[in-house]
């Protein structure tokens, strides 16, 4: 080469060297950060799947949580209740991965053969189950976990009685879930019937005692109760964790890494870790085996490994994707863009100092490859801005004209090819409310040399809404102000913002206290404002099944057609399987609504057609407990993209929790004053509307009466045919008493069989009178409960505001002292109460408490009364009765003191002690001298349902040593009528110790002839009642007959009680009556007393006519 051409190309050589190796260094720089990029993107990916698998996990283990409250109540959990708890889960839609959910309690050695009796006698079985039921395997050990609950049921029966102790891959998983109460995880495959090939894990939550304390291992040991658990598929469980669109790009395996490092109960959230290599054993999830057969696997991947640690267990996810996913073609093409583009550069400016040094006739060449580089710099300029949504524009203020490039043509919405927009069409695409703001910036921008930047809204004409980003200056060309700008689209990240702010405003509305109704409307306002649709509703799906509007919402600048719409949906109801709701609820989805094409067969739709409105979405909620759809329509066309689909789902969510929330805190506060059997108001809640009452009376100057309500012999039926008859007793006669009042009065349950009832505005004292009327009729009302046909009446007492208290208190215990006054007038009525009332209440007060220590104090002592032989005129027997002396009232006699010691449940000891005493006796008037004489003791109605009574009975004759035909027990007709089948039975084995019985004051209960006939009684007494009228009434001489008759017929003893004259004895002696007691004979009297009586009337035969 010569030298004069060395010199030419020198020059022209270094630049395109120094251009190319520029170029490539630059090509390699942007291969690395593209490469930087990209296995960014993939991380924030991978880690995303890894949390979504995470995020499983926990959603499956809340089911058991959930099923873990449900066995952590104070109320057992039955097979029914196990089944119905599963069932409301919906498992197979919710979460289908689950195989079946069971429950396995702790069974003890000795508990063993109970438990098995337990469930073979279980009816909710199946009958060949339950009776073959045997925990399983065979064998003794000190403790047992059978599987006793499971569902699904069907295909499962087998495992039911499976003893979990008894496996060796699951005893110690059981006591390490004990011991720590965490969550355990099998950890490894488990076949699932009819899929053999499926992995599934198998994971248990123990369950404790409710309110035990658990912070130490014994305490945990001690109120462990069992456990509760589930199979589930891992298939099932993650197969949609990879979306459709993203499976055919990544892969996701599940590794099971062994025993996790951390405690049992513990966990470590989701971290890359470093990759480890894993066996066939480990793996447990492979979305690759998922996909068709045909699709092999990438050359060449991009691949992370992450950790977390859940159930005792390590996890590793393992995250691949195609690198030619995550690389795109212009990922690929620009470093060699660069490389191509700087060497073609360097090439150019070479040859153009090349031409220069060489020969000015190579100038118009070198003009002509100016030109094109500049036609191809700006196409690249036109693929550069493409590239970023940005566009460029030129505005001469003076003419409207407007010079757009094609991207500003995109973003602006003019048609490619069309004619040359100007100012006026691009500001008629601007929404009204922000059009002069537009014109002003742009006016600014032109008379001055400033930079402006500002931003609006674009509506385009097929209902596309875009935002937009504007830089303009103005600058002078050729003595011509002309303004220069850009505009980028800027929709997608404005849109990000605006529906972040929406669910945020939401969310607070949401956490506010306010009334729900008025929360979800304001909700609806943000929504429909924010979001520029026209008004909106929320429907919810009742208890019945029809759909209802639960809030709505209107702009206030719509046509009065659209606000009409709206008032008809807040009136609207139908089922919830009609229209457009009902489609959204069966698909699950969002629907999208053209009223211009709706069906004809739909009314609403059709109805919101007629209103205007062209658009409308639906996004259905489903939950527990609740089912909810959030509406919105608009009159304007609407383009509603994915994005504000997915906007509007997380905001209908947030509304039904929302609502959710609120019916459980509605629940709560019924529960806080309400009567859980009736459903009435507690007794908290009856002195708060007390409190209120008398508020409004003293306003109103209106009185108001409290209705007292007690029902009578309530606790007889309760505890004779159980709780289950009471408790719906009660219920129905709550019933029956909140139908007598008006809906502005109150009832509520005071606590047992008591009620209270709060009548208000009252005219008259004589308006309570009417209703407390109206309670006792409808208490006296037969109740059919199971079968049977009961009767009870009630004892009512009232008290008036103000003239019977001026506080909550002092009416409630008002009305019980009435009803009280009402009980002791022989109950069935009502007594309004009296200031003296209370003066009796304190004397009986007194007599109650001094009775509870009378006995031990000595101051209870019998007397008895001698029965005279009517034949031999001999005194054979002695009726014993109790005496009560007060150091301070004196003698108090019986019909005062028995009916305290019965209500307030001394009865029972006082009637064993005067038997004890009245044996004691007889005994010793034997160890005197005396003939044997029959003692008779009465028994009372109380004493008679005492459990004890026949161990009492035994005992004081083998302590006092009498003989038992020489007792004889006094009953009434009450006490054995209450109960005929308990009593015969009684009676029969009383009779069979050798022990006599007597019925006291025949005729004066039920009379029955027939019981005398049926019960193994010896003696009947003939009431005073009827001794008393025998000179004066014919009618009292012949029952006496009868009486004395049917006896003899009957082989009974007949005893007259009550003798007083000589006459009456005359008369009963002549009409064959077998003995007689009273005060001709003889008054009661202390035992010394009665012995020395006896003893003289053998000595001297006693002649009828002297008295004692």
């Amino acid at each position: 080469m010569s030298l004069s051409v060395w010199v030419r190309i020198r020059l022209p050589l270094v630049i395109f060297v120094a251009g190319a190796a520029l170029a490539i260094a630059l090509a390699v720089s942007a291969r690395q950060e593209i490469g930087r990029s990209a296995q960014a993107r993939f991380d924030a990916a991978a880690f995303d799947l890894a949390r979504k698998v995470e995020a499983r996990f926990d959603d499956y283990i809340a089911v058991l949580i959930g099923l873990r409250a449900r066995f952590n109540t104070s109320e057992p959990v039955t097979r029914s209740d196990f089944t119905d708890y599963v069932a409301g889960l919906n498992l197979a839609s919710a979460y289908p991965g689950f195989q079946a959910v069971n429950y396995a309690p702790r069974i003890l050695a000795n508990d063993k053969q109970a438990f098995e009796q337990q469930v073979r006698g279980d009816a909710s079985l199946a009958a060949g189950v339950a009776s073959a039921f045997a925990i399983k395997p065979p064998g003794e050990r000190d403790t047992y976990y059978p599987l006793v609950y499971i569902e699904p049921r069907a295909g499962n029966e087998r495992l039911i009685g499976n003893d979990l102790g008894a496996m060796p891959d699951r005893g110690d998983a059981l006591e390490q879930g004990r011991d720590t109460g965490g969550l355990v995880m099998s950890g490894r495959k488990v076949r699932i019937a009819g899929r053999e090939s499926d992995i599934g894990l198998a994971m248990r939550l123990p369950v404790y005692r409710p309110r035990q304390p658990l912070d130490t291992l014994e305490q945990r040991r001690s109120a462990y109760i069992g456990s509760v658990g589930a199979g589930f598929s891992i298939a099932g469980m993650l197969s949609d964790v990879v979306g459709a669109p993203a499976a055919r790009t990544f892969r996701l395996r599940l590794i099971d890494a062994g025993p996790g490092k951390g405690a049992i109960g513990t966990r470590v959230e989701t971290r890359f870790v470093t990759p480890t290599s894993f066996g066939e054993r480990q793996l447990m999830f492979d979305s690759g085996a998922l996909a068709k057969p045909s699709a092999s696997a990438p050359a060449h991947s991009l691949e992370r490994m992450l950790g977390f640690e859940l159930g005792g267990h390590s996890w590793l996810v393992e995250v691949a994707q195609d690198e030619n996913q995550v690389f795109g073609p212009l990922d690929r093409a620009i470093p060699w863009f660069i490389v191509f583009g700087g060497l073609a550069t360097s090439m150019l400016l070479a040859g153009i100092v090349f031409s220069l040094t060489t020969s000015r006739s190579r100038a118009q060449v070198l003009a002509n490859k100016m030109t094109v580089h500049l036609r191809t710099s700006e196409r690249q300029l036109e693929e550069a801005q493409h590239l970023a949504s940005l566009g460029s524009w030129i505005l001469d203020p003076q003419t409207g004209a407007l010079q757009c490039s094609d991207e500003a043509r995109r973003i602006l919405g003019f048609e490619p090819g069309s004619s040359q927009p100007d100012l006026p069409a691009l500001l008629s695409r601007v929404p009204p409310a922000e059009r002069a703001a537009v014109e002003e910036q742009i006016a600014l921008a032109s008379q001055s040399m400033e930079r402006s930047e500002f931003e609006h809204r674009l509506c385009l004409p097929d209902g596309t809404e875009r935002w937009l980003h504007v830089i303009a200056q103005s600058a002078v060309e050729d003595g011509k102000t002309l303004v220069r700008g850009t505009v980028r689209d800027a929709t997608r990240p404005r849109k990000d913002a605006l529906r972040q702010k929406l669910e945020y405003k939401i969310a607070r509305l949401l956490a506010g206290d306010g009334r729900a109704e008025t929360v979800i409307t304001l909700a609806l306002e943000a929504v429909c404002t924010d979001l520029r649709w026209d008004c909106g509703a929320l429907w919810s799906v009742g208890e019945d099944g029809l759909v209802r509007c639960t809030a709505a919402w209107h702009a206030n600048d719509i046509p009065l057609a659209v606000q009409q719409f709206v008032s008809d949906s807040r009136l609207l109801e139908y089922p919830a399987d009609e229209g457009s709701l009902g489609r959204a609820w069966k698909t699950g989805g969002i629907v999208q609504i053209d009223a211009q094409a709706a069906p004809k067969n739909f009314a609403r739709d059709v109805s919101a057609r007629q209103a205007g409105l062209t658009i409308g979405v639906i996004v259905p909620m489903v939950i527990t407990g609740s089912t909810t759809a959030l509406e919105l329509f608009g009159s304007n066309p609407y383009v509603v993209e994915a994005e504000t689909l997915e906007s509007l789902r997380v905001i209908a969510l947030q509304i039904a929790q929302y609502k959710q929330r609120k019916l459980a805190e509605r629940s709560l506060r019924f529960m806080a004053s309400h009567d859980e059997l009736t459903g009435l108001f507690n007794r908290a809640a009856l002195q708060h509307e007390l409190v209120r009452a008398i508020k409004r009376s003293n306003r109103h100057e209106k009185q108001f009466a409290v209705i007292f309500v007690d029902l009578d012999r309530f606790k007889h039926i309760n505890d004779t045919l159980g709780h289950g008859v009471g408790d719906e007793m009660i219920k129905i006669c709550g019933e029956r008493l909140t139908a007598l009042l008006r809906e502005a009065d109150v009832v509520a349950r005071f606590g047992g069989d008591e009620f209270v009832l709060l009548l208000e505005n009252l005219s008259s004292a004589n308006d309570a009178a009417v209703l407390a009327e109206r309670v006792l009729a409808c208490c006296a009302e037969p109740f059919m409960i199971a079968g049977r046909e009961l009767h009870v009446t009630a004892s009512v007492g009232v008290s008036v505001y103000p003239d019977n208290g001026g506080d909550a208190e002092a009416l409630l215990k008002n009305a019980d002292t009435a009803m009280y006054r009402a009980k002791e007038r022989g109950r069935n009525t009502y007594r309004f109460y009296a200031a003296k009332m209370n003066a009796q209440s304190t004397e009986q007060l007194m007599m109650e408490s001094a009775l509870r220590h009378a006995l031990e104090r000595g101051e209870l002592e019998m007397h008895y009364q001698p029965k005279l032989d009517l034949q031999t005129q001999r005194i054979v027997g002695v009726e014993a009765l109790m005496r009560w002396h007060h150091p301070v009232l004196g003698m108090i006699p019986p019909v005062q003191f028995i009916p305290i010691a019965e209500e307030i449940g001394l009865i029972v000891s006082l009637g064993k002690w005067a038997l004890e005493k009245a044996c004691a006796d007889s005994r010793s008037w034997q160890e005197f001298g005396l003939p044997d004489v029959l003692m008779s003791v009465n028994l009372s109605p109380r004493q008679f349902e005492s459990r004890t009574l026949i161990t009492d009975i035994r005992s004081v004759l083998e302590n006092s040593g009498l003989d038992p035909s020489l007792l004889e027990l006094e009953i009434t007709e009450g006490a054995v009528m209450a109960n005929p089948e308990r009593a015969t039975q009684l009676l029969r084995t009383i009779r069979e110790m050798g022990v006599g019985l007597a019925i006291d004051d025949f005729g004066t209960g039920y009379s029955s002839l027939s019981y005398l006939k049926h019960f193994p009684l010896s003696t009947v007494k003939i009431d005073r009642s009827f001794i008393n009228d025998l000179s004066q009434d014919a009618d009292a001489r012949a029952l006496i007959d009868g009486i004395i008759t049917l006896a003899h017929g009957l082989r009974m003893k007949v005893v007259a009680e009550g003798i007083e004259t000589t006459a009456q004895f005359d008369y009963l002696r002549s009409r064959g009556c077998d003995e007689a007691q009273g005060y001709w004979l003889c008054k009661p009297v202390p035992a010394d007393e009665v012995r020395n009586f006896m003893a003289r009337h053998l000595r001297n035969q006693f002649a009828p006519t002297v008295t004692a």
